[in-house]
């Protein structure tokens, strides 16, 4: 199984067939797409599982890259996995699904936590535990593992890029108590396939059961071999069973 997220800077425009052609090069099942939007379609193969639309936040009063269709969160999930929608209360910022392939039942939990100097949220902490209450009841009901991924406004390897020791901090402390691996916390950030040399600050965090064996991880930027850019962000990816 393959699992990737990418934010995609609104995920509109005439950029979408680079994004586009990027994913299918990633060729991955589970795709966790954030600041997106609808126009970003991955096609008849995948199931969309999206959370609400941003049109009508008060900070979005003017800018022309969002409408109705604009998303924090957008899950594509290959449509042999998936088995359900996991209903959660109305939330901009998140969205999950139930999948399973072969013996592994996952509850794939997609988020954007707060950016630094973030105003249209609660503290980093509050909405960091708002999340796991949220994941933790999932997985108890579904009876499986988990994954969470999306952006999470940190970097969690190398040397410091971006984010509040505070909110280093809260993660941290929320990856060890729902007992997680945060699979793309690499040490030194060594760039790959001509990705920048900034941290990641898009992650992809496995229960620790299904993280016997090292996930193979891979990384690309933000701007495609010809030096176009799709994002503001690189993208990750990881397999594993």
């Amino acid at each position: 199984m393959k699992i990737a997220t990418w934010n995609v800077a609104y995920g509109r425009g005439s950029a979408n067939q680079l994004r586009l052609k990027q994913i299918q090069e990633v060729d991955a099942d589970i795709w966790v797409l954030t600041e997106t939007h609808d126009d970003l379609d991955l096609g008849p193969d995948f199931c969309r599982i999206q959370s609400l639309c941003r049109s009508d936040e008060d900070s979005t009063k003017g800018n022309r890259n969002i409408d109705e269709m604009s998303r924090w969160v957008t899950l594509w999930v290959r449509q042999s996995i998936f088995v359900d929608e996991i209903t959660i209360e109305p939330d901009r910022r998140s969205a999950a699904c139930l999948i399973a392939s072969g013996e592994t039942r996952l509850v794939v939990y997609g988020l954007v936590l707060p950016w630094y100097n973030d105003q249209e949220t609660e503290s980093f902490t509050e909405e960091i535990e708002r999340h796991q209450k949220r994941w933790m009841r999932f997985v108890r009901e579904s009876n499986a593992s988990l994954c969470v991924a999306g952006d999470f406004n940190v970097n969690l390897g190398g040397p410091h890029y971006y984010g509040a020791a505070a909110s280093r901090s809260a993660i941290n402390k929320m990856i060890q108590s729902s007992e997680l691996t945060v699979v793309t916390r690499f040490r030194d950030d060594a760039p790959s396939r001509g990705a920048s040399l900034y941290g990641l600050i898009d992650h992809i965090a496995l229960s620790k059961s299904i993280c016997d064996i090292e996930p193979k991880v891979e990384r690309w930027s933000q701007k495609n071999g010809d030096g176009r850019a799709m994002s503001d962000h690189d993208g990750t990816a990881i397999q594993f069973g």
